[in-house]
């Protein structure tokens, strides 16, 4: 019986008892008379053919002696005969594909990772995403963080706005809102607004309060109303209706007047007050 590794040759009878080493990249085992290949995926041990990633990482061409390493960026799989591209958000210097840190990304065929751009996260998968309105990151190592009240954000920013006055946010918000008529913020990073006193208003989106115009009033946190027909106010920040006055008998004004027009001889105030 030959040794292992080598093969019983017929043509071949004497000292060595007719056996023959097998050549490189085959192999054989007792009485065979040929020498087998080893298939794609494994290489050639003494006696047998061993899979290739006996070592980590490693692959064989049909016949090979040895294993080949693969190339950083790629890796293969148990009795593989070939390397296949590490696929996007992952890396690979040469000890199999591994999935790219917290923060970071990679394109196809990598063989290191690169960290998101700031406003850009990857939670749930390979790429790098921007955060949502409403939310930040102040670098990619961290997953998107809320905006807190008085901020806004829109999509991908790394950081929060603080809301201009007149304005104002709740926590999370992708815009700030503008204070409603009658109601101001005077600070920025308001987080709500505050009602204009009495006798005063604000146009939306307003820091600061202006009296109501003559022949209007207010009881505040809202717009101006006007005095009625036939009343008037000549001054500027009534506080209530109490301050519109009739006009005096024989003359008339429209809603919102500062002052009170007589009709003229032979006419006389119509019923609703508001002309002759």
């Amino acid at each position: 019986q030959c040794e292992a590794g080598s093969y019983k040759n017929s043509k071949c009878y004497g000292r060595d008892n007719g056996c023959a080493l097998c050549p490189g990249g085959t192999y054989a085992v007792g009485q065979t008379t040929t020498c087998l290949s080893c298939t794609a995926g494994k290489y050639v041990g003494t006696d047998a053919c061993k899979h290739s990633l006996t070592l980590a990482d490693r692959y064989s061409l049909a016949g090979a002696t040895s294993c080949s390493s693969c190339a950083n960026g790629t890796s293969t799989k148990l009795g593989d005969s070939v390397c296949y591209d590490c696929a996007a958000g992952w890396f690979s210097v040469g000890d199999g594909c591994e999935r790219c840190p917290v923060g970071q990304t990679s394109v196809r065929k990598s063989s290191s990772c690169a960290p998101c751009a700031p406003g850009y996260v990857t939670p749930f998968s390979t790429f790098c995403e921007p955060c949502p309105a409403g939310k930040f990151s102040p670098n990619s190592t961290q997953l998107c963080q809320l905006c807190p009240n008085g901020t806004f954000s829109e999509a991908g920013w790394s950081a929060c706005s603080t809301c201009s006055q007149g304005y104002f946010s709740l926590v999370g918000s992708s815009s700030c809102a503008a204070c409603a008529v009658g109601k101001i913020s005077n600070v920025p990073g308001a987080t709500y607004c505050t009602d204009c006193p009495a006798g005063k208003t604000s146009v939306s989106g307003s820091s600061s309060c202006s009296a109501c115009p003559k022949g209007k009033y207010s009881t505040g946190g809202g717009d101006c109303s006007q005095c009625e027909a036939g009343k008037y106010f000549s001054d500027t920040g009534a506080t209530s209706s109490t301050f519109c006055l009739a006009c005096s008998q024989g003359s008339y004004s429209p809603r919102g007047s500062a002052t009170c027009t007589f009709c003229k001889e032979g006419q006389i105030v119509s019923a609703s007050k508001d002309g002759c």
